[in-house]
């Protein structure tokens, strides 16, 4: 591996390092000062008297060195010290900042959102006045999409007015996740890529992307599922990296049905049976989907308290939720994604 491939590997595992403990400003801020610091490293540091080193650094001033946010992360570690030897050297520091440099560029200046690890982003050019859409909503949308290589400006009386469910990927998943939240009458502009678009660029070293320019002209369906099914107990991820759940995936999942005081019912692993959710469709409850939907894929678990009566649940394969009778009346469910 040559020192430049070495180099750049090391600064996308920091930058991965960095998302993951929430420091994607400190990589804005970082690359804004491109110049400062390539200027700063590359020439002599002045020489300061006494008095000079004890007076603290300005506010706008940027570490030499960075650090680990998780002291006991073995990986976290080991790439801050490879990072902090590219950063020891100007050289090593100058092309550190040309790639962020150029990532902020190219992402954060797209539309003011850090598309590391999001399937597409969003920006809200008009809000709304009517009702939110939902995922698994049906809704008339008048939209365009276009490369962002593509610098013609389109006519909006050109926009193909169009009905779709949320969900259904009629349209690019991420460009139908995106609609999740508009207002009717918002207009909102849509960052989202696709596998064939991904190849391309990989092939010719290229960096497009999509952008969806959508006005949300009705709601006219809501998702008719019950929201009030269940109440949540808990939801979390257990990384923040990785594919995230998107309203229209169908997610396999192993699950646990306890009682209130924690005894354990009847647990999935223990058969091998896993259970099918659609995100979005009908036949899964609206509580399920919302508390999926954005979590990611394969490392993550909503716990839902619930009356045995709503345990009634049918997948597409038939698979129940509720095995047997059950005496208690409210129950916690546990829905594991770790089974895909």
């Amino acid at each position: 591996m040559t020192r430049f491939k070495l180099i750049k590997y090391a600064i996308l595992v920091f930058i991965i390092i960095a998302v993951y403990n929430g420091n994607a400003i400190k990589i804005k801020e970082l690359a804004t000062k491109t110049r400062f610091l390539i200027k700063s490293f590359t020439s002599p540091p002045p020489i300061k008297t006494p008095e000079e080193g004890k007076q603290p650094q300005p506010e706008n001033a940027i570490p030499v060195k960075v650090s680990s946010e998780d002291n006991n992360s073995l990986v976290s570690n080991v790439t801050v010290n490879v990072i902090n030897k590219v950063l020891d050297n100007p050289h090593g520091r100058a092309i550190f900042e040309d790639v962020v440099n150029k990532m902020v560029t190219n992402y954060h200046g797209t539309l003011g959102d850090d598309v590391i690890h999001k399937e597409y982003i969003i920006k809200d050019i008009t809000k709304g006045d009517g009702k939110t859409a939902m995922c698994g909503d049906i809704v008339t949308i008048a939209y365009a999409t276009q490369l962002s290589s593509d610098k013609t400006q389109k006519d909006t009386s050109e926009y193909e007015v169009k009905n779709i469910t949320i969900g259904k990927q009629s349209l690019n998943l991420g460009l139908e996740n995106g609609i999740i939240g508009m207002q009717e009458n918002g207009h909102r502009k849509i960052v989202f890529s696709n596998p064939e678009l991904q190849k391309k660029n990989q092939e010719e070293k290229k960096k497009d992307f999509f952008i969806g320019d959508i006005t949300l002209k009705k709601i006219i369906k809501n998702n008719s599922q019950p929201s009030n099914w269940g109440i949540f107990v808990d939801k979390e991820s257990f990384s923040v990296i990785g594919p995230k759940i998107l309203c229209g995936d169908s997610i396999d999942a192993y699950y646990t049905i306890r009682g209130t005081n924690g005894k354990k019912i009847y647990d999935s692993r223990d058969h091998n049976k896993k259970i099918n959710f659609e995100i979005g469709a009908q036949n899964t409850p609206a509580k399920i989907s919302q508390g999926l939907l954005g979590l990611v894929k394969n490392k993550s678990k909503i716990s839902v308290m619930l009356t045995n009566k709503e345990l009634l649940y049918k997948d597409k394969n038939g698979n129940k939720l509720l095995q047997k009778t059950i005496s208690d009346e409210l129950v916690i469910l546990d829905i594991d994604t770790r089974a895909q």
